[in-house]
Protein backbone atom coordinates (compact mmCIF):
# COMPACT_ATOMS: atom_id res chain seq x y z
CA UNK A 1 0.00 0.00 0.00
CA UNK A 2 2.98 2.31 0.52
CA UNK A 3 3.69 2.45 -3.21
CA UNK A 4 0.03 3.20 -3.93
CA UNK A 5 0.01 5.97 -1.34
CA UNK A 6 3.13 7.56 -2.85
CA UNK A 7 1.53 7.39 -6.27
CA UNK A 8 -1.56 9.22 -5.00
CA UNK A 9 0.60 11.88 -3.36
CA UNK A 10 2.50 12.42 -6.62
CA UNK A 11 -0.81 13.05 -8.41
CA UNK A 12 -1.62 15.86 -6.01
CA UNK A 13 1.86 17.35 -6.19
CA UNK A 14 1.53 17.58 -9.97
CA UNK A 15 -1.42 19.97 -9.67
CA UNK A 16 -0.40 23.61 -9.40
CA UNK A 17 -3.64 24.79 -7.80
CA UNK A 18 -2.43 23.58 -4.42
CA UNK A 19 0.67 25.75 -4.73
CA UNK A 20 -1.59 28.71 -5.51
CA UNK A 21 -3.60 27.98 -2.37
CA UNK A 22 -0.39 27.84 -0.33
CA UNK A 23 0.57 31.27 -1.65
CA UNK A 24 -2.88 32.58 -0.74
CA UNK A 25 -2.39 31.14 2.75
CA UNK A 26 0.88 33.05 3.16
CA UNK A 27 -0.78 36.27 2.00
CA UNK A 28 -3.55 35.80 4.56
CA UNK A 29 -1.04 35.19 7.37
CA UNK A 30 1.07 38.20 6.40
CA UNK A 31 -2.01 40.36 5.99
CA UNK A 32 -3.35 39.41 9.40
CA UNK A 33 -0.06 40.14 11.15
CA UNK A 34 0.29 43.40 9.22
CA UNK A 35 -3.17 44.57 10.24
CA UNK A 36 -2.42 43.78 13.88
CA UNK A 37 0.80 45.78 13.75
CA UNK A 38 -0.85 48.73 11.99
CA UNK A 39 -3.70 48.87 14.51
CA UNK A 40 -1.22 48.77 17.37
CA UNK A 41 0.84 51.63 15.92
CA UNK A 42 -2.18 53.79 15.09
CA UNK A 43 -3.52 53.34 18.59
CA UNK A 44 -0.28 54.72 19.97
CA UNK A 45 0.47 51.60 21.96
CA UNK A 46 3.79 49.82 22.20
CA UNK A 47 3.88 46.88 19.79
CA UNK A 48 2.78 43.84 21.72
CA UNK A 49 2.88 40.18 20.83
CA UNK A 50 0.00 39.10 18.62
CA UNK A 51 -1.75 35.76 18.40
CA UNK A 52 -1.62 35.55 14.63
CA UNK A 53 -1.07 31.78 14.59
CA UNK A 54 -4.38 31.15 16.35
CA UNK A 55 -6.20 34.22 15.01
CA UNK A 56 -6.09 32.87 11.46
CA UNK A 57 -6.85 29.32 12.55
CA UNK A 58 -10.69 29.45 12.45
CA UNK A 59 -10.65 30.56 8.80
CA UNK A 60 -8.19 27.85 7.77
CA UNK A 61 -9.82 25.12 9.88
CA UNK A 62 -13.36 25.78 8.71
CA UNK A 63 -12.96 27.22 5.21
CA UNK A 64 -9.66 26.95 3.33
CA UNK A 65 -8.30 23.58 4.49
CA UNK A 66 -11.70 21.86 4.06
CA UNK A 67 -11.76 23.25 0.52
CA UNK A 68 -8.27 21.82 -0.04
CA UNK A 69 -9.22 18.32 1.07
CA UNK A 70 -12.49 18.43 -0.89
CA UNK A 71 -10.55 19.24 -4.05
CA UNK A 72 -7.88 16.64 -3.24
CA UNK A 73 -10.45 13.88 -2.78
CA UNK A 74 -12.21 14.90 -5.98
CA UNK A 75 -8.92 14.89 -7.93
CA UNK A 76 -8.12 11.40 -6.66
CA UNK A 77 -11.59 9.85 -6.81
CA UNK A 78 -14.27 11.50 -8.96
CA UNK A 79 -11.83 12.76 -11.58
CA UNK A 80 -10.36 9.28 -12.02
CA UNK A 81 -13.85 7.78 -12.17
CA UNK A 82 -14.82 10.33 -14.80
CA UNK A 83 -11.85 9.82 -17.12
CA UNK A 84 -11.64 6.07 -16.28
CA UNK A 85 -7.97 6.28 -15.23
CA UNK A 86 -9.10 4.39 -12.13
CA UNK A 87 -8.98 1.26 -14.29
CA UNK A 88 -5.18 1.49 -14.47
CA UNK A 89 -4.99 1.55 -10.67
CA UNK A 90 -7.34 -1.42 -10.35
CA UNK A 91 -5.21 -3.46 -12.73
CA UNK A 92 -2.33 -3.33 -10.27
CA UNK A 93 -1.92 -5.99 -7.57
CA UNK A 94 -3.73 -3.89 -4.96
CA UNK A 95 -7.14 -4.41 -3.37
CA UNK A 96 -9.92 -1.84 -3.58
CA UNK A 97 -9.64 -1.36 0.17
CA UNK A 98 -5.94 -0.47 -0.10
CA UNK A 99 -6.56 1.79 -3.08
CA UNK A 100 -9.35 3.71 -1.37
CA UNK A 101 -7.37 3.96 1.87
CA UNK A 102 -4.36 5.31 -0.04
CA UNK A 103 -6.50 8.00 -1.65
CA UNK A 104 -7.98 8.96 1.71
CA UNK A 105 -4.54 9.17 3.33
CA UNK A 106 -3.16 11.20 0.43
CA UNK A 107 -5.98 13.75 0.66
CA UNK A 108 -5.57 13.86 4.45
CA UNK A 109 -1.82 14.40 4.02
CA UNK A 110 -2.56 17.38 1.77
CA UNK A 111 -4.76 18.94 4.44
CA UNK A 112 -2.25 18.17 7.21
CA UNK A 113 0.54 19.71 5.12
CA UNK A 114 -1.48 22.91 4.78
CA UNK A 115 -2.04 23.02 8.54
CA UNK A 116 1.66 22.60 9.26
CA UNK A 117 2.66 25.09 6.55
CA UNK A 118 0.30 27.69 8.01
CA UNK A 119 1.57 27.04 11.53
CA UNK A 120 5.22 27.35 10.52
CA UNK A 121 4.57 30.47 8.44
CA UNK A 122 2.73 32.28 11.22
CA UNK A 123 5.27 31.23 13.84
CA UNK A 124 8.19 32.47 11.75
CA UNK A 125 6.42 35.76 11.04
CA UNK A 126 5.83 36.29 14.75
CA UNK A 127 9.45 35.39 15.53
CA UNK A 128 10.68 38.01 13.06
CA UNK A 129 8.12 40.81 13.45
CA UNK A 130 6.61 40.15 16.85
CA UNK A 131 7.40 38.30 20.02
CA UNK A 132 6.51 34.76 21.01
CA UNK A 133 7.23 32.43 23.88
CA UNK A 134 8.05 28.73 23.93
CA UNK A 135 4.74 28.02 25.70
CA UNK A 136 2.81 29.87 23.00
CA UNK A 137 4.62 27.97 20.24
CA UNK A 138 3.93 24.62 21.88
CA UNK A 139 0.25 25.30 22.61
CA UNK A 140 -0.31 26.51 19.06
CA UNK A 141 1.39 23.43 17.67
CA UNK A 142 -0.74 21.13 19.82
CA UNK A 143 -3.89 22.91 18.63
CA UNK A 144 -2.98 22.39 14.99
CA UNK A 145 -2.11 18.73 15.56
CA UNK A 146 -5.25 17.97 17.58
CA UNK A 147 -7.45 19.44 14.87
CA UNK A 148 -6.15 16.90 12.40
CA UNK A 149 -8.67 14.49 13.96
CA UNK A 150 -11.86 16.14 12.61
CA UNK A 151 -10.00 16.86 9.36
CA UNK A 152 -9.67 13.11 8.75
CA UNK A 153 -13.42 12.67 9.23
CA UNK A 154 -13.99 15.48 6.73
CA UNK A 155 -11.85 13.61 4.19
CA UNK A 156 -13.92 10.47 4.79
CA UNK A 157 -17.12 12.44 4.20
CA UNK A 158 -15.76 13.84 0.93
CA UNK A 159 -14.69 10.36 -0.13
CA UNK A 160 -18.21 8.98 0.44
CA UNK A 161 -19.78 11.83 -1.54
CA UNK A 162 -17.35 11.20 -4.40
CA UNK A 163 -18.46 7.57 -4.50
CA UNK A 164 -22.09 8.66 -5.05
CA UNK A 165 -21.91 11.32 -7.75
CA UNK A 166 -20.32 10.92 -11.16
CA UNK A 167 -18.82 14.23 -12.28
CA UNK A 168 -15.99 16.04 -10.42
CA UNK A 169 -17.77 19.40 -10.50
CA UNK A 170 -20.93 17.91 -8.99
CA UNK A 171 -18.88 16.10 -6.35
CA UNK A 172 -17.16 19.29 -5.19
CA UNK A 173 -20.44 21.19 -5.20
CA UNK A 174 -22.35 18.53 -3.26
CA UNK A 175 -19.52 18.09 -0.76
CA UNK A 176 -19.53 21.84 -0.08
CA UNK A 177 -23.33 21.85 0.25
CA UNK A 178 -23.36 18.90 2.65
CA UNK A 179 -20.53 20.40 4.69
CA UNK A 180 -22.34 23.75 4.89
CA UNK A 181 -25.60 22.07 5.94
CA UNK A 182 -23.86 20.06 8.68
CA UNK A 183 -21.78 23.03 9.74
CA UNK A 184 -24.65 25.46 10.12
CA UNK A 185 -27.47 23.10 11.06
CA UNK A 186 -27.52 24.74 14.50
CA UNK A 187 -29.19 27.81 13.00
CA UNK A 188 -32.22 25.70 12.08
CA UNK A 189 -32.08 22.79 14.53
CA UNK A 190 -30.00 23.79 17.59
CA UNK A 191 -30.54 20.37 19.18
CA UNK A 192 -28.49 18.72 16.43
CA UNK A 193 -25.53 21.08 16.72
CA UNK A 194 -23.50 18.88 19.06
CA UNK A 195 -24.43 15.66 17.27
CA UNK A 196 -22.58 16.25 13.99
CA UNK A 197 -18.80 16.06 13.63
CA UNK A 198 -18.58 19.37 11.74
CA UNK A 199 -19.33 21.12 15.03
CA UNK A 200 -15.85 20.10 16.21
CA UNK A 201 -13.62 21.37 13.41
CA UNK A 202 -11.77 23.31 16.12
CA UNK A 203 -11.36 20.15 18.19
CA UNK A 204 -8.52 21.64 20.23
CA UNK A 205 -10.91 23.89 22.13
CA UNK A 206 -12.17 20.84 23.99
CA UNK A 207 -8.70 19.73 25.04
CA UNK A 208 -6.61 22.86 25.56
CA UNK A 209 -7.56 25.33 28.27
CA UNK A 210 -11.11 24.03 28.64
CA UNK A 211 -12.62 22.49 31.77
CA UNK A 212 -15.02 20.00 30.21
CA UNK A 213 -16.40 17.01 32.17
CA UNK A 214 -14.91 13.65 31.24
CA UNK A 215 -18.34 12.35 30.28
CA UNK A 216 -18.84 15.13 27.74
CA UNK A 217 -15.39 14.50 26.25
CA UNK A 218 -16.16 10.80 25.88
CA UNK A 219 -19.48 11.58 24.18
CA UNK A 220 -17.94 14.04 21.73
CA UNK A 221 -15.07 11.67 21.01
CA UNK A 222 -17.63 8.96 20.33
CA UNK A 223 -19.35 11.22 17.79
CA UNK A 224 -16.07 11.79 15.95
CA UNK A 225 -15.06 8.12 16.05
CA UNK A 226 -18.53 6.91 15.10
CA UNK A 227 -18.73 9.33 12.19
CA UNK A 228 -15.34 8.16 10.92
CA UNK A 229 -16.32 4.48 11.07
CA UNK A 230 -19.67 5.04 9.35
CA UNK A 231 -18.24 7.22 6.58
CA UNK A 232 -15.30 4.90 5.90
CA UNK A 233 -17.57 1.86 5.76
CA UNK A 234 -20.10 3.62 3.53
CA UNK A 235 -17.36 4.79 1.18
CA UNK A 236 -15.88 1.33 0.87
CA UNK A 237 -19.25 -0.34 0.26
CA UNK A 238 -20.03 2.13 -2.52
CA UNK A 239 -16.55 1.69 -4.03
CA UNK A 240 -16.81 -2.09 -3.90
CA UNK A 241 -20.12 -2.05 -5.75
CA UNK A 242 -19.07 0.48 -8.37
CA UNK A 243 -18.39 -0.84 -11.85
CA UNK A 244 -16.00 0.65 -14.40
Amino acid sequence: MTATYKNEISKLLSRKKYLVLLIISVVICVGRLGINQIITRLSGQIITPTNTTMEVFPFFAEVLVPLVVFMAVTDLVATEFSDLTIKASLMRPVSRMSLMTSKILAAFTAGAAFYMFIYITCTLLLAVFGEISAVYVMNSFLAYVIDLVPLLVLVLMANTVNMIFKTPTLCVFMTLVIYAVFKYVNYFMPALNNMVFTSYMQWHKLWIGAAIPAGALITKTGIIAGSAIILFSAGYILFEKREF
